[in-house]
């Protein structure tokens, strides 16, 4: 099971994105479910080894990881940006 680590909410012109990284044994099952989001609604970065997922994907996301909505819960009670 792969689990959402350092989760954040940034604005990409005018919309939420999600950046992560994520840790756990199922990487590569984590990795093939994410990649079924389509190509323009998410990206990898090489170097910090992050994902950027658009937030339209936030229910994908939960079914993938299951501490995401937690984490996502978490900062919309810090921070009111949607």
């Amino acid at each position: 099971m792969a689990h959402v680590v350092s989760l954040q909410v940034v604005e990409v012109d005018g919309e939420p994105w999600f950046e992560f990284e994520w840790q756990g044994d199922d990487w590569h099952g984590a990795k093939a479910a994410v990649k079924q989001i389509p190509a323009e609604a998410r990206s990898y970065d090489e170097d910090t080894h992050r994902w950027s997922v658009a937030g339209a994907f936030e229910d994908k996301l939960g079914d993938i990881f299951p501490n995401f909505a937690g984490s996502l819960d978490a900062i919309r009670s810090q921070v009111s940006m949607f």
